[in-house]
């Protein structure tokens, strides 16, 4: 690509009963200041709403929308639904999108920008949820600590979140795509493939996207997308070997070390109780509270650090500042033991994964 050429853009929109959402995503997007916003792509995954009639009606009012359909009996996922879009692309890059999402006026002018300036081939601004629910209210400190309190993080990531995520298109049909077959986590293995071609990847920390996902609703609804995360995690397990080993390492981390310590902590208090050493079961007690709260301290202590020296989109509430240490444990917990479980009991989940080829 000519640096002295303005590059253009071609949006690319998966969406899937989302009436509630898609107006005001494309909203967002034809808002955009970019003059480089050649195309709106939305691709409908057979949705049983209004979705596609909204989508119809924003392109009748800017010839720059166009609803692509997956067509019928057609359940091919996340992956294969960008992949359509992208063989449908023809801009310089594709900023992948989906439809829960709105991005500020100025998303596309400035990450192309960003990207051409950093020397990287895909970029993506950072996540942050509307506030709504706990649940929400707690994956924002989750964003925030992992985001702006690990410059790595943003510098070099491991993947790139598929929210609304820009890439060069002749890049991205160089390394094949997006891969099918993985239930989840597609854009991870997408970020793992671009790292093992050589080629940088980074987030802006001064770009912030509104998101509405619906599985933060809830508890419940969050559950169910660890367990679809799981999902997603044991498929990647199985196509790079490194992964399996990392989630190996979370096994142990976050369940069997922490189960471990709880189980001979509290033998060791009955069997000093039964003993009848009732004082040293007493300071038993007292010293792993002690270390238990010691930590929790330190944990809090570094949010309140974090959020401290940056600028978020909406303030953090005491709630979800107090509450978060005890989530983050049980959301490691639950994916980690989730994930091998499905490594465990069924290895890759049904449908090759492969690389779409044809774009």
């Amino acid at each position: 690509m000519d640096l002295l050429q303005t590059p253009t853009v071609s949006a690319v929109v998966i969406a899937r009963n989302e009436e509630m959402n898609i107006a005001s995503c494309l909203e967002s997007l034809r808002a955009q200041t970019a003059a480089t916003l050649l195309e709106i792509i939305v691709v409908d995954g057979n949705s049983l709403d209004r979705t596609p009639a909204l989508v119809e009606q924003a392109a009748e009012q800017d010839d720059r929308v166009t609803l692509v359909r997956e067509g019928p009996n057609t359940d091919g996922g996340p992956a294969f639904a960008r992949n359509l879009g992208a063989a449908r692309a023809t801009g310089d890059y594709i900023l992948f999108m989906n439809a829960d999402v709105e991005v500020p006026r100025d998303y596309v002018a400035a990450l192309v920008s960003f990207a051409r300036e950093r020397g990287v081939q895909a970029a993506a601004g950072l996540r942050w949820n509307r506030p709504g629910s706990v649940v929400s209210e707690l994956m924002n400190v989750h964003y925030m600590l992992n985001y702006n309190g690990s410059p790595a993080t943003l510098d070099d990531p491991v993947f790139l979140s598929g929210d609304a995520v820009l890439i060069d298109r002749g890049v991205f049909k160089r390394i094949g795509g997006y891969s099918t077959g993985f239930p989840a986590g597609e854009d991870v293995d997408l970020g793992l493939r671009l790292r093992a071609a050589g080629f940088r990847t980074a987030y802006n920390p001064d770009l912030v996207i509104s998101h509405h996902g619906k599985h933060y609703s809830s508890v419940r609804n969050w559950v169910s997308q660890i367990a679809w995360y799981a999902r997603g995690a044991a498929a990647l397990a199985a196509a790079h070997p490194a992964r399996r080993d990392l989630e190996k390492k979370g096994l142990r981390r976050n369940v069997l070390m922490p189960m471990t310590g709880a189980g001979a902590l509290t033998a060791a208090i009955v069997a000093l109780a039964a003993a009848g050493y009732g004082l040293e079961a007493a300071l038993t007690v007292a010293t792993g509270a002690a270390l238990g709260a010691a930590r929790y301290a330190m944990s809090v202590r570094r949010i309140n650090t974090v959020s401290s020296s940056v600028e978020l989109p909406s303030p953090l509430s005491r709630r979800a500042r107090a509450i978060y240490p005890l989530f983050r444990t049980a959301r490691y917990a639950l994916l980690s033991g989730l994930t091998w479980w499905r490594m465990r009991s069924f290895g890759r989940p049904a449908g090759k994964v492969k690389r779409e080829q044809s774009l």
